[in-house]
């Protein structure tokens, strides 16, 4: 079995004897960011593409039987078409563009609705803000989607099936 780990610069995969736990192969691959100021993305096919190089890279692609993924929480993966590929650059955690949008939110409800409803009040990293400025900046690409995926959540989703 193997485990991923897609941070935000590289993304890593370690592989393990599912007998005993012990790691077999270790391996990273890494990503291009595009930041500047307040502006932080990735191509999310960055993450297959390393995923991919890392995974070979092990020399124990074949005998990997179950694959589980994590990473990345907080950030905007922006999905349309048949195939669920990515419409725009992933908007990371760390861009702080929507600071404007996450303000209006917790202004909009208050925040104890956000704490006590989300569990979380808005701040710049959190999807929901992301998504909010999209739509403002960027609204064909928002009308376009079928779907929004978390950098991890997008990666499962795409990760090459084992076995």
């Amino acid at each position: 079995m193997a485990g991923v780990d897609c941070s935000t610069q590289s993304t890593k995969v370690v592989v393990v004897d599912a007998d005993d736990g012990s790691v077999v192969a270790l391996e990273r691959a890494d990503h291009h960011v595009d930041a500047a100021g307040r502006t932080s993305e990735t191509d999310p096919r960055a993450w297959e593409d390393a995923l991919g190089a890392a995974l070979q890279a092990t020399g124990r692609a074949r005998d990997v039987a179950a694959l589980a993924v994590a990473g990345q929480q907080h950030g905007l993966v922006v999905v349309g078409g048949p195939d669920g590929a990515p419409l725009r650059p992933a908007v990371l955690w760390n861009d702080t563009r929507s600071a404007a949008e996450a303000a209006a939110l917790v202004a909009d409800f208050g925040p104890a609705w956000w704490a006590e409803r989300v569990g979380v009040v808005p701040v710049p990293s959190i999807t929901v803000t992301t998504w909010a400025w999209l739509r403002g900046t960027d609204a064909d690409t928002a009308e376009a989607a079928t779907g929004v995926r978390l950098p991890h959540d997008h990666l499962t989703d795409r990760s090459p099936p084992v076995r």
